[in-house]
């Protein structure tokens, strides 16, 4: 069994993310809420792991698009409408930045 307190990681205007990094369970949790639905969430992609999401409540919307090892875009991005109880995983290289509405929660793990 693995334990432990998640904690205030970053916060600022946009979102607060309280979150819990197990090195000995090999995982990690983030739990995110948004203040400001103008400002972009996310905008990157990572290069050897992969992200699910689950929206708690509110929704908003996520810009996801394939790039390669050097971050050059593949394709056109693709918009995906997002709402209380979606759920969604990137993949390796899948760059991903979120617009979400005030007051949305979502996890990350």
């Amino acid at each position: 069994m693995i334990t432990g307190t998640m904690i205030v990681g970053s916060e600022d205007a946009r979102r607060t993310i309280r979150g819990l990094n197990s090195i000995e369970g090999g995982f990690d949790f983030q739990h995110f809420t948004v203040h400001q639905s103008n400002l972009p969430l996310g905008k990157h992609a990572h290069r050897f792991r992969q992200e699910a999401f689950t929206i708690l409540t509110g929704g908003g919307f996520v810009l996801v698009v394939r790039i390669d090892t050097n971050g050059q875009i593949l394709e056109l991005p693709a918009r995906i409408n997002l709402e209380s109880g979606s759920v969604i995983r990137f993949g390796r290289l899948e760059a991903h930045t979120f617009y979400l509405d005030p007051g949305t929660e979502m996890i990350c793990f």
